[in-house]
């Protein structure tokens, strides 16, 4: 099963490209944060500094 590169690629980008809007639109409902002060783009910052700060302090069971 031979997937194309091309496919491949542009699967990666979008998701690079998506990934910061989904983070910040979970974690703006998850945790209420008032980012008024905050541009879009840092927000997405934070946003995904703080997933990965949770995801390594968590206890996998």
């Amino acid at each position: 099963m031979k997937i194309k590169l091309k496919h491949f690629f542009t699967a990666v980008v979008l998701s690079i490209i998506l990934n910061p809007f989904f983070v910040s639109y979970y974690h703006y409902h998850k945790y209420n944060i008032s980012d008024r002060h905050l541009t879009e783009f840092e927000s997405n910052l934070y946003a995904i500094t703080n997933q990965r700060n949770e995801f390594m302090m968590t206890d996998v069971n």
